[in-house]
């Protein structure tokens, strides 16, 4: 995943939808990475279609709280629920997203994943996302059937 993404060494999950939706200019942002994308998903021999089935576009319209999600269906928008990587650029990373100075929500409060999200932006050679869903899988707005279990063995 670091080496389709240009080295960047902090690598966080994927999710089919973009949250927080006002992120400025996420989309332009997400475009111009979708390349990295690609080269990851094609790395490990998936690609978008792959996942697409398991989108749940009814979850998806009913829940008003973020964009729609992605159409069509891409795992490929951040999620702040996991990251991994060296622990000095976690750290250096985890310290940006904290002093972030656009993470501020609707609210005005703090949100982990919209800084998350801004630091990936301006740092590209630092955070990726592992759009292969190879080491993690955010399940929010799935249906059912993307993993199975099989004689007690997750598939």
């Amino acid at each position: 995943i670091v080496g389709a993404s240009d080295g960047a060494p902090v690598v966080f999950g994927p999710q089919f939808r973009l949250f927080p939706s006002r992120i400025k200019h996420a989309d332009a942002k997400y475009l111009k990475r979708k390349p990295t994308h690609i080269g990851v998903q094609r790395l490990f021999g998936v690609q978008d279609s792959d996942y697409a089935p398991f989108q749940d576009s009814a979850a998806c319209a009913r829940d008003r709280s973020w964009v729609s999600c992605s159409d069509p269906p891409a795992m490929m928008y951040l999620n702040s629920g996991f990251a991994m990587g060296p622990a000095k650029e976690l750290f250096f990373a985890f310290k940006h997203i904290l002093h972030h100075k656009h993470a501020a929500n609707i609210h005005g409060h703090y949100d982990d994943q919209k800084a998350a999200h801004q630091v990936m932006f301006d740092r590209p050679d630092l955070i990726t996302i592992d759009s292969s869903g190879t080491l993690i899988v955010d399940l929010v707005h799935t249906l059912h059937g993307m993993l199975t279990i099989r004689d007690g063995l997750l598939e």
